[in-house]
């Protein structure tokens, strides 16, 4: 169908894009559960110095996405990928700036939603609506907790067991 051929092609224009990376990916995302090309691609961007950032709930309305998210952060981490979790509320922003490539709109960083959900996502082109979504970027992280590989953990064994198992399944999810 369509639709689902429409969403394959701007997922592979986000890769080309992401692939092209040479100062920052700032990812704010509510349901980070890439796959494993996206998850790479960002691994190693951030080995070769890009500033790769990444801001998720500190807390989720879907608890075990945030468990899953969470079982993605010591590989990550030990990348040089930063990882902030937003905690003053809830989270549900969804943007992506690549350089000065900026995308804001409705899309999570999941397989449901990135191939087979309805979305819609705009690529911001004004200079200045570009700046507002980066200022927005950097005020969510001050007001976000560092993840630390210190801090993994200490997180609970039921959470790490289950966040690992939607991983896992995260083509079904």
């Amino acid at each position: 169908n369509n639709t689902a051929k429409t969403r394959i092609m701007l997922y592979r224009n986000l890769l080309k894009t992401l692939g092209k990376a040479k100062n920052r990916v700032w990812i704010t995302n509510a349901y980070f559960i890439p796959n494993n090309l996206f998850l790479k691609k960002i691994k190693k961007l951030a080995r070769a110095g890009v500033d790769v950032r990444i801001i998720v709930p500190k807390k989720s309305d879907i608890p075990s996405m945030q468990w899953a998210a969470s079982s993605l952060y010591e590989k990550l981490l030990n990348s040089g990928v930063k990882i902030y979790e937003y905690s003053p509320s809830m989270l549900h922003a969804k943007t992506i700036i690549i350089d000065d490539w900026v995308v804001l709109g409705s899309s999570n960083l999941n397989h449901r939603s990135l191939l087979h959900d309805l979305e819609i996502d705009i690529k911001i082109e004004s200079e200045q609506a570009k700046e507002d979504v980066i200022s927005q970027f950097k005020q969510d992280q001050a007001n976000s907790e560092t993840t630390e590989l210190s801090s993994i953990p200490k997180r609970k064994v039921h959470k790490k067991i289950i966040g690992n198992i939607i991983v896992f399944l995260k083509y079904w999810v």
